[in-house]
């Protein structure tokens, strides 16, 4: 994942060079947060099983063995692994 957003987003230190000084400040994020972004599901994976879910968030859109991972996913949740 992180090799991934690294070739679709600046890095910080490229974005202080184009914009200044920047702070940045780490959000936590709840365990029942309502939005629908890639972090927000920390704590309930099942959801990324419903692909209206996955089809909300960009990052799904660029792996290239997203079933095969899924269907890893349920057989986890199901085992409880």
């Amino acid at each position: 994942m992180i090799e991934i957003d690294a070739k679709a987003m600046p890095s910080i230190s490229e974005l202080r060079q184009q914009m200044g000084g920047i702070d940045v400040i780490d959000v936590p994020i709840p365990y029942d947060c309502i939005d629908g972004f890639w972090g927000a599901y920390w704590r309930r994976p099942e959801a990324y099983l419903q692909a209206e879910v996955r089809n909300g968030i960009s990052f799904f859109s660029n792996l290239a063995h997203l079933e095969s991972g899924v269907e890893q996913l349920r057989a986890d949740l199901e085992s409880g692994a």
